[in-house]
């Protein structure tokens, strides 16, 4: 996801959401971070054996956290952002009702957007996503997993004129 939104970045467009990656210790996962895309802001989705709140495997998942980052940098994006990132909606960010009313109420802002499902993962809106753009699923695959981020770029582009070069 970090290099589709450099690559939109460079064409001059304002990308706006949120990012979740691994959080590793030692060569360990020991859970999840947020980030916020256009401010930077960094928090815990989950941590391995954390103190409290609802729990998915190993994982305790930070509400607040979800909250004030996750739900704020999608609303903040559907604002001020020309391309929504949402990476990604998951068992742990599902717990989150702010979270789910942030991803229900992005897709009326017009804006392209770029989301990636859980695939695993069942719930309502995840269900309505999927039902809603069967043609612009794509599953990440070790064999496509290289090209996406050009694909999608093009599929942005398509959509919405370049800003600069």
């Amino acid at each position: 996801m970090n290099e589709l939104i450099n690559r939109l970045r460079a064409k001059g467009f304002e990308v706006g959401g949120m990012t979740t990656s691994e959080v590793t210790q030692d060569g360990v996962r020991t859970g999840f971070q947020i980030k916020d895309i256009s401010s930077g802001r960094v928090g815990a989705v989950a941590q391995a054996g954390g103190p409290s709140g609802p729990r998915i495997g190993k994982y305790t998942v930070n509400q607040a956290d979800l909250d004030e980052i996750g739900a704020k940098s999608i609303e903040d994006a559907k604002q001020n952002a020309d391309i929504i990132v949402i990476d990604e909606v998951g068992p742990m960010e599902l717990t989150s009702n702010a979270f789910v009313n942030a991803v229900e109420s992005a897709p009326g802002s017009t804006k392209p957007m770029v989301l990636t499902l859980h695939y695993r993962a069942s719930h309502p809106l995840l269900e309505r996503i999927r039902k809603e753009v069967p043609e612009r699923l794509v599953m990440v695959t070790l064999e496509n997993r290289a090209t996406l981020a050009s694909e999608i770029e093009g599929v942005i582009l398509r959509t919405i004129p370049v800003r600069k070069e």
